[in-house]
Formats: structure tokens, C-alpha cells, sequence
């Protein structure tokens, strides 16, 4: 299971992102209810994630990325399932994961070509300049 923090973005670059995430501590994040987005090809059930520090850590990366701009609020959340539309109903407002909690100190940045790059949470100096050396390194 994953939170999505941005997806959208334009630039496959990681090291714009480390560079915008570099002084960050770790964020603490509650799970709370499943709901749904409807779709027209699936209903996606989801477990609702609630974190200051994650809006905080998204807008970060927003200023430093070229990315698609959403038109509806940002909803930090835990997909659970991929549902045939207009099934999942019986499945919302559970609270099996109610009070659940958690602390991220790293995430993946996803390149449209599938390459997954590790970002671990640093002190600011130990982070080069997204011009510095090949922004694909990997961990």
C-alpha cells in the first residue's frame, strides 16, 4: 500500500524533488474511514489518511515540479481495492483502520517509464542542487 503525495507530474527529474524535500522531518499520518471515488471504470476504495505534514510536504514538491493541475481538492488516501462501478457501497464508512498510525520518512518518486527512485527525508546539507549530478541516481 502506497499514499499518493503528487501525481501528475511533467518532468521525470528526481532531483528537483530531493532538493525541495531536503530539512524535511518525518510526517505522522492517522488512517481513518474507507470511502470511494466513482469512476466511470471502477469504484476505488480507499482508507482516508489525515496529515497536516503530508499537505506540507506536497506543496514542497508542487513549487519545485512541472505538474498536471488537479481541479478537485487533494484527498490523502490509501488505495484498498478496485471495485466494479457503483459496488463498493457496502464497503464504505468501515472503521477497521480507524486510529491506525503511522510516520513517513521516505518516499518513491515514479518516473511515467515505471523507474522507482527512493527519497529519504535529509538534513539540508547533504543534498546537491537539482542542477548538480544525474538527478536518476538511485539509492
Amino acid at each position: 500500500p502506497h499514499i499518493t503525495v503528487q501525481w501528475g507530474l511533467r518532468d521525470d527529474r528526481v532531483g528537483p524533488i530531493r532538493y525541495a524535500v531536503q530539512g524535511i522531518t518525518p510526517v505522522a499520518f492517522a488512517l481513518g474511514l474507507t470511502a470511494v471515488f466513482n469512476t466511470p471504470e471502477a469504484d476505488v476504495l480507499y482508507v482516508s489518511v489525515t496529515s497536516p505534514g503530508l499537505d506540507g510536504l506536497r506543496r514542497k514538491i508542487q513549487r519545485a515540479t512541472e505538474h498536471i493541475v488537479e481541479h478537485h481538492a487533494y484527498t490523502p488516501h490509501v488505495t484498498i481495492a478496485y471495485l466494479a462501478p457503483g459496488s463498493a457501497t457496502p464497503y464504505v464508512g468501515q472503521d477497521t483502520f480507524v486510529g491506525l498510525r503511522g510516520v513517513i520518512d521516505r518516499f518513491v518518486h515514479c518516473s511515467r517509464e515505471g523507474i522507482q527512485s527512493p527519497v529519504r527525508f535529509a538534513p539540508t546539507a547533504s543534498v546537491t542542487s537539482p542542477k548538480g549530478p544525474n538527478p536518476r541516481t538511485r539509492f
